[in-house]
């Protein structure tokens, strides 16, 4: 009503430009930007033939007429936009909204593909169990005869199974895994409802099923030359570098010990997580009544090899931390049934089962106790401090007052089983005491790694570094999780300018290195 047509005729041609560039700018996104995203982010694969349709399916509308329309009516240019505009969009209604539904026929993306198929297959044996139960209960209350059940339920059957498609093994099992991922989304959703993983653990889960997913969609277009490598996990990949980086600042032993023992409770969070989400996909699997018997045990098989080696890693870490193991269970499960009881005062008070007093009430209260549970504090050591310190040969014997002040000064770091504690050819100045776990030390030589020693609790290593080599000879890693004391040398040099006997172990050291080397 706004429009002249004339005008609209006589700016047809810079209307087409402004068609050219729109269209112009939208495929240098969806073919650029979207392939790139995908890779990025590891998000699931955009076919090229699912471009196109991105691409043509950008249709303008009533949002880009309203929005020309506002302006002021003073503004030089007015009318050339506005006829500008509207050009694009009868373009997008009149050319591309007509054609999208032969495109997508032409581009076979209205046909069912290999995936699809077997969904449809699994849909049908669902609907055809389905119907048999009613026709049962219809039986059993005597409203209908054996005969008939038996015609009714033929006929049925017959009609259903025209529309079964031909499906092979290998497709109905790749259907199989994926309704099995849908559950473990599912149970993964439902736990960050409940409060029991943070949501930065959920959303790397989740990206990890969506990557499953994709990968199960599309591996049997993948040769065996052309597989797919692993993408690396950004967060793991971050936790490293940063443990990295800090792992030899003395000004930084005190974050370590908190990071790294929120590092341990996130591991934990998470494979908590996955545990439930296998038992949840597990239980999925056993009560699927159309699924096949020999698809079922490889499932089966697959879902059981995975919960074995989750128990396995949350075995080892009780084994090595079994008072924060206990810690962390009281609190992730009073968290968790908490959060749980929120929700169900809340569906109570939606239902009006509950006054607005009632439930602010409620709210309230069990919001402080969730504010206020106790915290998952550090792992206590087997032994003391001060009883592993006198263990280390430069310390044995000194008085009660040294030791005391030496385990003062000691700091108690976790690491998860695998992580680097010191490198070969980094500086670092603290002795190490292990509380807890085992350590493996390794040597480099010819590009070739080789392992040296394993150590226990007790036991200790980087002493060299109060003998003023800061310079690390080895690599030193975790075999299993563990706690160790870290000790930083100015503390001890410190202390043995006021106990000359510190120093003078200090100085005979120093001698009988110098010595054997």
């Amino acid at each position: 009503l706004l429009v002249d047509p004339d005008s609209m005729v006589a700016y047809f041609v810079p209307a087409m430009f402004a068609v050219f560039l729109v269209q112009a700018s939208r495929a240098s996104m969806i073919y650029s930007l979207v392939p790139a995203t995908v890779k990025l982010f590891k998000l699931p694969h955009v076919t090229l033939r699912e471009r196109h349709i991105m691409f043509w399916g950008g249709l303008k509308g009533g949002l880009a007429i309203a929005i020309v329309l506002s302006l002021p009516d003073d503004l030089a240019g007015r009318d050339i936009l506005i006829n500008l505009t509207l050009g694009v969009v009868l373009f997008t209604l009149l050319v591309n909204a007509p054609t999208i539904r032969p495109m997508i026929r032409k581009l076979g993306l209205d046909q069912l593909d290999d995936n699809e198929r077997a969904e449809l297959k699994r849909g049908i044996s669902d609907a055809m169990l389905g119907a048999e139960e009613m026709l049962d209960r219809f039986s059993d209350a005597g409203l209908l005869s054996k005969a008939n059940q038996h015609t009714v339920m033929n006929r049925t059957n017959d009609m259903l199974m025209n529309w079964m498609p031909d499906v092979i093994g290998d497709d109905e099992f790749r259907h199989q895994r994926l309704v099995a991922l849908q559950a473990e989304m599912k149970a993964l959703d439902n736990l960050f409802r409940a409060g029991a993983i943070r949501q930065y653990i959920y959303l790397d889960l989740r990206g990890v099923i969506q990557r499953k997913r994709d990968q199960i969609i599309n591996e049997h277009r993948q040769t065996s030359n052309n597989q797919v490598a692993k993408p690396v996990n950004l967060i793991l990949y971050i936790e490293d570098m940063l443990v990295k980086w800090l792992r030899e600042k003395d000004w930084a032993a005190g974050l370590m010990s908190y990071y790294q023992n929120r590092r341990l409770s996130s591991h934990l969070m998470r494979d908590i997580a996955k545990i439930i989400m296998a038992e949840v996909a597990l239980e999925s699997i056993r009560e699927s009544r159309s699924m096949l018997e020999e698809h079922r045990m490889r499932l089966e098989a697959m879902y059981l090899d995975r919960l074995g080696l989750l128990r396995n890693n949350i075995a080892t870490v009780r084994e090595n931390f079994p008072e924060f193991i206990d810690r962390y269970e009281s609190r992730l499960c009073s968290r968790a049934a908490l959060i749980a009881a929120i929700r169900e005062v809340e569906e109570n008070y939606h239902d009006g089962r509950i006054t607005a007093k009632v439930y602010g009430w409620l709210i309230q209260h069990i919001q402080h106790a969730i504010d206020h549970l106790p915290p998952i504090t550090e792992p206590v050591p087997a032994l003391e401090p001060r009883d592993l310190i006198e263990l280390i040969p430069l310390f044995s014997g000194l008085p009660d007052d040294a030791l005391d002040q030496i385990a003062g000064f000691a700091t108690p770091v976790n690491y998860l089983a695998g992580d680097t504690i010191i490198g070969s050819g980094e500086h670092g100045d603290a002795l190490y005491v292990i509380s807890r776990g085992r350590v493996s030390v390794v040597v480099r030589k010819d590009n070739e790694e080789k392992k040296i020693a394993e150590l226990g609790a007790g036991e200790f290593f980087g002493e060299v570094a109060l003998l003023g080599d800061h310079v690390r000879k080895a690599d030193v890693r975790a075999v299993t999780a563990c706690t160790l004391l870290r000790i930083r040398s100015i503390d001890v040099l410190d202390l043995a300018k006021t106990h000359r006997e510190i120093s003078q172990r200090l100085n005979e050291a120093k001698t009988v290195r110098s010595v054997t080397s």
